[in-house]
């Protein structure tokens, strides 16, 4: 009977080591590869010093060899090397700095080159850290951006507030104001204010003499609001007809007054 509570065996990557022997110029060299996954390790000690490569396999593949070892392991590529090496087909090509493992692919009747470039230590161990501060300053860009966006939104936050706080100021204004001229007309005529009706607004009827008597001629008890060019708020209230009858002629009306939006008096 199976047992469903037994554990379920876990395949784990299988690190190899080895050392294979170059044979050259009278001398012998010791090439260590290691390799766990899909990742493996070139180290060779040459003239006192360290030359290291470490990459994936796939980068052999797809940039050393075209694809030669398309289907092989990294067990199977080391393998592989160390079938060179015994044929002594595996070589070492000193560069200024560097070193250049060198050995041959006879691949369908054809011979392939492949050639891997080890870095001194000393450059390799500079370019792991170049890798380090890259990736750090990728990290570091990163965190500058989420900062960024999160004060963008603290700042667009802020200034919606503040635009909410100054709407609500300046209708909080607005309604002391219209408190005011009304008490003000209640007071000069000694009735009760019900409601305001639009007569004219010269933007939308027409900025002319006929337009607004068109409107507003015959009629008594208006309260008048003007925004001029210069962005003054202000008006008056007249309890008198408005007539056109005659050039240069004017009513007293004790009931009328004047008054500032801007300066909230009256």
């Amino acid at each position: 009977m199976e047992n469903k509570d037994a554990p379920i065996p876990m395949v784990m990557n299988q690190e190899i080591f080895e050392n294979i022997i170059i044979e050259q110029d009278s001398a012998k060299y010791n090439l260590h590869l290691s390799s766990i996954g899909d990742n493996i390790t070139f180290n060779l000690e040459y003239d006192s010093n360290n030359y290291v490569k470490k990459t994936s396999l796939k980068e052999i593949k797809d940039k050393e060899s075209n694809a030669i070892f398309l289907h092989y392991s990294c067990k199977d590529f080391i393998e592989f090397l160390k079938s060179v090496a015994q044929m002594k087909k595996l070589s070492i090509i000193k560069m200024e700095k560097n070193l250049i493992i060198r050995f041959e692919a006879p691949i369908l009747f054809k011979v392939h080159i492949i050639e891997i470039e080890l870095l001194n230590m000393e450059q390799y161990q500079l370019n792991n850290e170049l890798e380090k501060l890259k990736q750090e300053k990728i990290e570091l860009n990163k965190k500058i951006e989420e900062l960024e966006l999160k004060h963008d939104k603290e700042i667009n936050e802020l200034k919606n507030e503040i635009k909410e706080q100054k709407k609500n100021i300046r209708t909080n204004k607005s309604v002391v104001m219209q408190e005011l001229i009304r008490k003000e007309i209640e007071k000069k005529m000694n009735l009760k204010v019900k409601e305001l009706k639009k007569l004219y607004q010269a933007s939308f009827d027409g900025d002319s003499a006929i337009n607004f008597h068109s409107r507003c001629g015959g009629i008594k008890n208006t309260l008048v609001l003007i925004k001029s060019a210069g962005n003054r708020r202000f008006g008056g209230f007249n309890s008198q007809v408005w007539t056109s009858a005659y050039d240069n002629y004017t009513i007293d009306d004790k009931n009328a007054f004047l008054f500032s939006l801007d300066k909230k008096k009256i």
